[in-house]
């Protein structure tokens, strides 16, 4: 990964798996900014521009396809990499995800967090 620092914005509403993700990037050295709603994700998206979005699908106020939806269609964040990571196992939750825009969909039971900094420097690191 190159020397500059990369930033995260997770959205998402669950505390446990929040603190989960935020342990693994924090020593991963990635810059996180956590937001708990959809609406909140997308408020902190017109301040900045991340590197990376990871999106939960079902959150109250704007749901995760809301936010990918409004990010495709917006200029500044319609190239920004974000990978939807949701509890929804159905092909059709997936399909509904990479239609919107989503660079990569992960169920979260099927992610450990061992393997979550690999798949993570996959979608970040530079083409």
């Amino acid at each position: 990964m190159d020397s500059v620092q990369k930033n995260i914005l997770i959205v998402e509403d669950d505390e446990l798996i929040t603190q989960m993700y935020m342990a693994s990037l924090a020593s991963a050295a990635f810059h996180v900014e956590l937001q708990k709603d959809g609406q909140a994700g997308w408020d902190a998206m017109q301040k900045y521009v991340p590197d990376l979005v990871i999106l939960d699908f079902m959150m109250p106020k704007l749901n995760g396809l809301e936010v990918l939806t409004k990010m495709r269609a917006d200029e500044r964040l319609k190239n920004v990499p974000v990978v939807v990571m949701s509890s929804l196992m159905a092909d059709v939750d997936k399909q509904r995800a990479m239609d919107a825009g989503a660079t990569a969909y992960w169920v979260k039971n099927e992610v450990n967090m061992v393997d979550f900094e690999n798949r993570i420097n996959s979608v970040i690191a530079p083409k």
